[in-house]
């Protein structure tokens, strides 16, 4: 079987591995505590550190398997897959400030804008998972991969530019209406546009790779990819243990007894009055 040496690509899947294994106990703690439910965006925490995870631990499977193509290929879509989960963070962060702002009478974007962007969002990863099964992959001795990624994955990297887009559009909006956004939640908005550069720089990568089929090399992914996600990851983790936990919203059953209850209660004060409108 044979085995290969240990590459800078290889250094940089075991910090990656390190690094996300933190960021998944802090994203796992954040949806404990903000709840698994809620579309704070806390969720893709949890699934972006495990796709770093698993793909660089196919990378260093390769050491002892150089010649496994299946490994390659399984650690180029994990690497690929990053954009979606800090797009779909970012987006979840927004919605929790237009609920405020909706709390305080101001509906600034519509649940449908948003869920017309995850629905890109799912098309788009969907796209670039099927192309990257498809795509020819050639690697070199230093592990510097030529992709020839077919339309379908062109399209798939097409879309997320589109998708990116909307969301610049959409921390636009939430920026321009912050003053409706109560005082605790602002920073979100705040944090969603100091990562923005990042996520376009990190969207960028993506394009000039599938779009672009320039080659890849350890130090443009480590600049235009790793290191981008890792400090939106980093400013997401912390805005999540500053911000406060929202009340979970009643149920129907919750909604109906309280109903109930005031009626109780205005019924027997009703009662009382009129005893003493009586005497």
């Amino acid at each position: 079987m044979g085995s290969r040496p240990f590459m800078t690509y290889d250094s940089v899947a075991a910090a990656e591995i390190a690094i996300y294994s933190i960021f998944l106990i802090g994203g796992i703690i954040l949806c404990r505590r903000h709840g698994f439910t809620k579309s704070s965006g806390w969720r893709f925490l949890i699934i972006l550190s495990l796709a770093r995870i698993v793909g660089s631990g196919l990378l260093l499977a390769t050491l002892n398997d150089p010649t496994n193509i299946g490994l390659y290929v399984g650690w180029v879509i994990c690497e690929s897959l990053g954009l979606g989960p800090l797009v779909l963070m970012i987006l979840g962060l927004l919605s929790r400030a237009f609920e405020s702002m909706s709390r305080a009478g101001h509906d600034v974007v519509k649940p449908k804008w948003k869920r017309g962007i995850e629905l890109l969002m799912v098309v788009g990863l969907i796209l670039i998972i099927v192309g990257g099964t498809q795509a020819d992959y050639q690697a070199t001795e230093s592990l510097s991969f030529k992709v020839s990624y077919p339309a379908i994955s062109k399209a798939g990297s097409a879309i997320m530019i589109v998708v990116v887009a909307l969301v610049g559009l959409t921390i636009l909006a939430a920026a321009r209406n912050q003053r409706y956004v109560s005082q605790g939640e602002r920073r979100i908005i705040v944090v969603a546009a100091i990562c923005f550069p990042f996520i376009v720089v990190r969207t960028a990568y993506s394009a000039i790779k599938v779009l672009g089929e320039v080659q890849g090399t350890v130090w443009l992914q480590l600049g235009m990819s790793t290191i981008m996600e890792m400090i939106v990851t980093l400013l997401c983790e912390v805005l999540g243990f500053t911000l406060d936990v929202v009340p979970a919203a009643p149920t129907d059953t919750e909604k109906y007894e309280s109903g109930r209850s005031h009626r109780r209660r205005h019924h027997h004060r009703s009662k009382r009055q009129h005893r003493d409108d009586r005497y």
